[in-house]
């Protein structure tokens, strides 16, 4: 019995790191989703305040913007320095501009 029990104990452990694992990234993605939505029904917006501009939305917010990418990654970098870079993963980022994206099929 005690070898079932320490059997079971090692399968666990690696399963239930996995799962959490699995359900921060799920999570990240939900999150950055959500980001993505607020920024497109925003984007008349964003556009009227942030004209031609990279746009960087966290919790439903702009956070930061600039008209370089290097720029709004240095921005954000400042502001979550602090956070692990998975956290970061949740930030949509979109150039906010009235040209149309054209697809080549």
């Amino acid at each position: 019995m005690s070898a079932v029990v320490t059997r079971l104990r090692h399968h666990e452990r690696p399963y239930s790191i996995q799962h959490s694992h699995y359900e921060r990234l799920f999570a990240m993605r939900r999150d950055y989703e959500t980001n993505l939505r607020w920024l497109f029904v925003h984007y008349d917006e964003l556009l009227s305040k942030y004209p031609e501009e990279y746009v960087a939305v966290y919790d439903q917010q702009p956070v930061a913007h600039s008209n370089d990418i290097q720029n709004l990654q240095n921005q954000l970098n400042n502001l979550y320095g602090e956070h692990k870079i998975e956290d970061l993963r949740s930030i949509a980022v979109r150039q906010v501009t009235k040209k149309t994206e054209q697809l080549i099929l």
